[in-house]
Formats: C-alpha cells, sequence, structure tokens
C-alpha cells in the first residue's frame, strides 16, 4: 500500500528536514507547514539562532524553493531565548498521522498540517474536513507517539 507521500508524489517530513538543515545548518527548526497553494502542495519550514529567523518554502512535489525570507529577531525575541526548537528524534511520518486520525475520523481527508513546539511538546496539528466540506476539524497529536490530544469541531 502507498504513503500518503506516494500517493500525492511529495516529499517526506524527513526529507524536509535534511533539505532545510544543509542550506541552513545553524539554524533550529521551530515550525514545519504542509498546505495547498492553489492546487498544489507546499512545505514552509521556520527556524532561528540566537539573532535570526529563516523561512524557506518548498514546492512538496519537486522540492524546488518558492521562496526564501531572512529576519532579523527583534530585542524582544533575541532575549526570550527559551528554545522553540521541535524534537526532531524519531517523528512519526505524516503517513502514520493521517492513518490515526482516519481511525477515528473516517470521513476526513487533511488539507494542512502543521509540525510545531505547543506547551514544550512536538506536535502536529492537522486540519480536516469532510467530504462535503461543511465540517471542519482540527486534531493535534503528539508527534512521537501518534496521541490524539484533543480534537475541535468548527462549524463552517
Amino acid at each position: 500500500m502507498k504513503t500518503f507521500e506516494d500517493q500525492l508524489h511529495i516529499w517526506t517530513i524527513a526529507e524536509v528536514i535534511a533539505f532545510y538543515q544543509k542550506a541552513y545548518p545553524d539554524m533550529e527548526i521551530i515550525k514545519i507547514k504542509l498546505s495547498y497553494k492553489g492546487q498544489f502542495l507546499r512545505y514552509e519550514i521556520k527556524g532561528q539562532d540566537l539573532t535570526m529567523r529563516q523561512t524557506l518554502q518548498l514546492n512538496a512535489q519537486t522540492g524546488g524553493v518558492l521562496k526564501e525570507k531572512s529576519k532579523f529577531l527583534s530585542p524582544i525575541e533575541c532575549a526570550d531565548q527559551d528554545s522553540k526548537a521541535i524534537d526532531l528524534e524519531n517523528l512519526l511520518t505524516l503517513n502514520d498521522v493521517y492513518k490515526t486520525i482516519k481511525s477515528s475520523h473516517p470521513t476526513f481527508s487533511p488539507y494542512r498540517s502543521r509540525l510545531m513546539l505547543e506547551n514544550g511538546q512536538t506536535i502536529y496539528s492537522i486540519d480536516i474536513y469532510d467530504e462535503t466540506n461543511e465540517v471542519k476539524a482540527m486534531v493535534k497529536l503528539d508527534a512521537h507517539d501518534g496521541t490524539v490530544l484533543n480534537s475541535i469541531f468548527k462549524p463552517k
């Protein structure tokens, strides 16, 4: 059976992380987002060090760089140096995360995924919708063991 990434012909989270770390070896990754831009999927990866934030947007299918953005951190951001880096060790794949969501929400499909730090925990936050596009929800899961932390249904 093909994985989610294989079905859509997109890069895996591991490939995206490796690409970013090669381009910006001194940056800690603080967020990865997979979302649609029109009909195409793109990854947005944000990282930072002590003085700068670096954002990179990639075409999820080809890995081509769509946009790069550098921003110096403000003095307040520099002073607030509690680690915002996500824990990249033993991450679940998007395929594993989507299987977990499908088991509890079988009629829903993902349309935006974020890997980020929330309250000191690395999580996946997945926005999903049903086949009628009438019901939307956000599901948050632990990024390492797949435990569903919460599901919030949003009226359209």
